[in-house]
């Protein structure tokens, strides 16, 4: 399992901000032709990630900034991120890292749906011989995947007309602090909110299709960002509860 560890171009433990500290961050250093790859795990909507995740992306000002959206979703999240607001009111983490990117750097979706995640599912379902019940429970989740890709691109082209609710397409999730709170108590909130998620997760066992749709997710994510280090440095953001594995897959690849 990957390690925390400090990313090239930013010292941690030099950053006075609780928010921002190395046990959130993975680095997989680049090469002769491949930038450095920085990944960032949040807690979706959070404060604390939201201020770690722009205060990374200004610092290291990387090629690309990749996030755990679906490419077609991309578009409504760089239109929440054109607010005057700092972090945009809308969009969460995504779209301030969006906001907080260079003028030369590109935003890359590299969630599901894509046709390579398809292509993952199907292997998936395969290899381990699923059953009938696991089958049909995959491909609604794939389809309701797919559906709310849409809606999100639909409504980066209608909702500035108002044609469409922006703010209903992606709704926030609440927590129990506020931008407005000093960065100690976002930061002890955020520590909170983690050890109890993983602490739920540890003491319940994950329903096969959610596993299988997570590992076809991760796999597709770190294929993407394997090509996207081809174009120089990448930042990614994606939940905590990937962070790990797909480092882990870009260390040493899966099939």
């Amino acid at each position: 399992m990957a390690e925390p560890c400090d990313t090239h171009g930013i010292d941690f433990e030099s950053v006075d901000d609780p928010r921002v500290t190395a046990t959130h961050a993975r680095v997989v250093p680049g090469g002769d032709e491949t930038g450095t790859l920085t990944l960032l795990g949040i807690v979706h909507d959070h404060p604390a990630s939201i201020y770690r995740v722009q205060h990374v992306v200004r610092h290291l000002s990387p090629e690309v900034v990749a996030l755990e959206l679906a490419p077609l979703a991309v578009p409504l999240f760089e239109e929440y991120a054109t607010e005057n607001e700092i972090p945009p009111r809308r969009g969460g983490e995504m779209s301030a890292a969006i906001q907080a990117v260079g003028p030369d750097a590109r935003v890359v979706g590299i969630d599901a749906p894509t046709r390579s995640f398809l292509r993952t599912v199907v292997a998936e379902l395969r290899d381990t011989d699923a059953a009938m019940l696991t089958v049909r429970r995959v491909l609604r989740d794939v389809t309701d995947l797919s559906r709310h890709a849409l809606q999100c691109r639909v409504a980066a082209t209608a909702g500035p007309a108002g044609l469409v609710s922006m703010d209903e397409t992606v709704p926030e999730i609440a927590h129990d602090c506020s931008h407005e709170d000093p960065p100690g108590v976002q930061a002890e909130d955020e520590r909170r909110l983690i050890a109890r998620n993983r602490a739920l997760r540890s003491a319940t066992k994950t329903p096969r299709p959610i596993s299988l749709l997570d590992t076809a997710r991760e796999k597709t994510m770190a294929r993407h960002l394997a090509r996207l280090r081809q174009e120089g440095d990448v930042v990614a953001v994606v939940g905590l509860e990937h962070l790990d594995e797909v480092t882990d897959r870009l260390v040493e690849p899966a099939h």
